[in-house]
């Protein structure tokens, strides 16, 4: 994505005069009590003021990988082993 790249027609809706850049922003998201800092994330900025819109295409990647990273959070979770398992070796000589 080219930093300076202007959508043909893209007028910035907020102050009416400047376009809507396409640039790589970071983007800030709160996921339950996490904050997760995205870097490099597509965004249209207004080049006269400033106003922010982060990619709607992009958005949705997002939203698939963090509902995706939230359905396996049972994969994340520490792995601790059984008192009995730690105790005997699985293997007839390992000591482990």
């Amino acid at each position: 994505m080219n930093n300076e790249e202007h959508a043909s027609g893209n007028h910035c809706f907020e102050c009416q005069v400047g376009y809507m850049v396409q640039k790589q922003v970071t983007h800030a998201i709160w996921v339950d009590d996490a904050l997760i800092m995205v870097p490099d994330f597509p965004a249209w900025v207004c080049d006269v003021c400033g106003r922010l819109e982060f990619d709607s295409q992009a958005i949705n990647r997002l939203d698939l990988v963090l509902n995706s990273s939230a359905n396996s959070e049972m994969d994340n979770r520490p792995y601790s082993m059984p008192q009995d398992a730690a105790a005997k070796p699985s293997r007839p000589g390992w000591t482990g």
